[in-house]
């Protein structure tokens, strides 16, 4: 805990911070620390129960063939004292012989900033490629937006097209019964059927007394004269 104290007070004091987790705030940055205690490997020693189940075992082998043997650890791993600090997973200084933990601060310090800077390079470079992540699906979703578009103002065109195609039809039709003197085509027909073509024709886009406005970009079916809707009126 004192060694932590002063690694703490040296980082802000060096305009760092700590969190209430107790990682380290450098600059843009987070590390995490770890205090671990090393242990010694000695060899184990017996416990009286330990050695009373393989009395235990020796006696039952002795009288039957088979028995399970007491599962008894060779090492036992026994703290020692000697504090290391750990940075990420695999970085750490550690007690010497030459020189205590808590002499190293400035090694402990270096060591932090490597290890902000090394989570700098990280961070940056996640970053990076989240924002080009996104920038593509920003450009996927343009293309895809563009495309609708493209299909819907097509579709338009080639409904208008159509229409346009009936208007002239309507008209060269009118001429032909003009022509043939058709006993049908009298002014007052010539004048409704004209008014027709052009409620066909979207470039002239008129509006019919009883029709409406045709919306010439819809389809074929859309446009189907039997929806139309009738309104009565009624005078009284």
């Amino acid at each position: 805990m004192s060694i932590l104290d002063e690694l703490f007070k040296a980082v802000e004091k060096l305009g760092g911070s700590v969190n209430d987790d107790l990682s380290i705030k450098i600059r843009s940055d987070i590390v995490r620390i770890r205090v671990a205690e090393a242990k010694d490997k000695i060899k184990h020693e017996l416990t009286k129960q330990e050695a009373q189940a393989l009395l235990k075992y020796e006696d039952e082998i002795k009288r039957h063939s088979w028995a399970s043997k007491p599962q008894i650890r060779q090492y036992d791993y026994v703290y020692n004292g000697r504090i290391r600090i750990v940075f990420g997973e695999k970085s750490y200084i550690r007690d010497s012989e030459k020189e205590k933990l808590e002499d190293r601060l400035g090694d402990i310090l270096i060591s932090l900033y490597e290890k902000s800077e090394e989570n700098r390079i990280i961070r940056e470079r996640r970053e990076e490629e989240q924002r080009k992540r996104e920038e593509e699906a920003r450009r996927q979703e343009e293309i895809r937006k563009r495309k609708e578009n493209e299909i819907k103002l097509t579709k338009e065109l080639a409904n208008k097209a159509e229409d346009y195609h009936i208007a002239c039809e309507i008209r060269a039709y009118i001429k032909a019964m003009i022509e043939n003197g058709n006993e049908e085509a009298t002014p007052e027909w010539i004048e409704w059927a004209f008014k027709k073509a052009d409620w066909y024709d979207p470039t002239k886009d008129v509006e019919d007394e009883y029709l409406g406005k045709r919306d010439h970009g819809k389809n074929k079916d859309e446009k189907d004269l039997d929806k139309i809707p009738v309104k009565s009126s009624w005078y009284w």
